[in-house]
């Protein structure tokens, strides 16, 4: 009987010494994490300095961690860690297409503690000119209890056609190991319009998605509705651009007639299939009209 309040006794011993040992480890990670805050304060000179060596090219650790593309972002989730041990200094650079007017979201949770994630968006690729579009740091807190907060950003618009560059990077450095996800919505690499229709499937892969025909700056106020991978709007680019094709610079008025029939045709069949109206037909020819095309009228 004494020999089993003795063992309960260093049992009930060991278990306050454990949980003693526990506070203590929490209460420097705590401390640590404070610290770091502290002393790194307002991090904008950190994520500037970041900034201009990114657009110079000529990142700290630049000889040691070659420019190249960590992936491509497809619309699903990618995780992503730092492994070797100057990875703070380094970058992870992904790259997804998009079209101006494209609403976007990113957001870069670390998955572990000691990731302090901040991003930047660029428009171009590390092989050509990057230009500056938007950055994050710091907008959600992290589920860890780390250094900081996660970067995001929501319902943007992009301002450009083309290939954007994302570059995940440390805002400051809070420890290892140094693990992150990348959580994206209205990027999709095989549907650059976002129309239904593959890239490799689609006449227009790049369709004009304007909500009205709009005719060399005249918008008609024609509704521009999807028909067969494409818009109304695309069909009517497709016969300016060979207009184009044939101007010579001495040929201007005969195109332009040209034109105008050729979109007559066009806006014929549109109104026997009931996609628009007699009235809306009319105003399309009317905009064709009164338009500068074959654009080269103006040089």
């Amino acid at each position: 009987m004494k020999n089993l309040k003795l063992i309960t006794l260093l049992i009930a011993l060991f278990m306050l010494y454990v949980q003693c040992e526990q506070e203590s480890i929490d209460s420097k990670n705590s401390e640590s994490i404070i610290l770091n805050e502290e002393i790194l304060g307002d991090k904008t000179d950190i994520l500037n300095t970041v900034n201009e060596s990114i657009l110079a090219k000529n990142y700290q650790n630049r000889d040691a961690v070659e420019f190249v593309y960590t992936g491509q972002l497809c619309g699903l989730n990618i995780t992503g860690m730092y492994v070797d041990a100057t990875a703070y200094q380094s970058l992870h650079h992904y790259f997804f297409n998009g079209n101006e007017g494209d609403i976007i979201s990113i957001y870069v949770p670390r998955t572990t503690i000691g990731f302090d994630s901040a991003f930047t968006l660029y428009f171009g690729t590390i092989d050509t000119e990057l230009l500056y579009v938007a950055s994050s740091d710091d907008v959600i807190a992290d589920t860890f209890g780390g250094c900081f907060s996660d970067p995001y950003i929501g319902d943007f618009t992009l301002p450009y056609s083309g290939t954007y560059t994302l570059v995940i990077h440390e805002a400051a450095h809070c420890g290892y190991p140094m693990g992150y996800e990348i959580i994206t919505t209205g990027i999709n690499c095989n549907d650059a319009d976002f129309d239904g229709c593959l890239n490799e499937e689609d006449p227009y892969p790049n369709s004009i998605m304007t909500e009205t025909i709009i005719i060399d700056g005249i918008d008609t106020g024609v509704e521009n509705k999807f028909k067969n991978c494409g818009t109304m709007a695309d069909e009517i680019q497709d016969i300016i651009n060979q207009i184009n094709d044939q101007y010579t610079g001495d040929n201007y008025y005969i195109l332009h007639k040209k034109l105008s029939s050729e979109v007559s045709k066009l806006t014929y069949y549109w109104y026997k299939d009931r996609k628009i109206t007699s009235k809306e037909r009319t105003t399309i020819g009317n905009a064709i009209w009164k338009s500068n095309i074959p654009y080269s009228i103006r040089s």
